[in-house]
């Protein structure tokens, strides 16, 4: 298969809540792209809660980027099942200020 006929692969982290959480309930109906859901292990239920299920095209992963065992662990497995990511959609609550250089955690 060309790069040109292969699905596109959708890394969402911080997939659990929010904005990222309203783009899985989307995505996972759509099998044009592959869809790769991360969220912190202790909150993984909430994707059972809103009925997101794993399919071919919609996968759930644990991942905590602030643990460093966890840092690399999806990332792994894209680029050996797909060879990589081609969109990244990044939730994880952090923003860093362009005027400041500072980032300050929300909530």
């Amino acid at each position: 298969m060309s790069a040109d006929e292969r699905k596109r692969v959708i890394l969402i982290t911080g997939a659990s809540t929010g904005i990222g959480l309203a783009l899985c309930r989307a995505l996972s109906k759509d099998d044009t792209y592959i869809t790769i859901a991360t969220a912190r292990p202790t909150s993984l239920k909430r994707f059972g809660d809103a009925e997101l299920n794993e399919s071919e095209h919609f996968i759930i992963r644990s991942h905590d980027v602030t643990c460093p065992g966890h840092a690399s662990s999806p990332f792994d497995e894209i680029e050996d099942r797909w060879g990589g990511v081609d969109i990244l959609v990044k939730q994880r609550g952090r923003f860093l200020s362009s005027r400041s250089g500072t980032s300050r955690r929300k909530g």
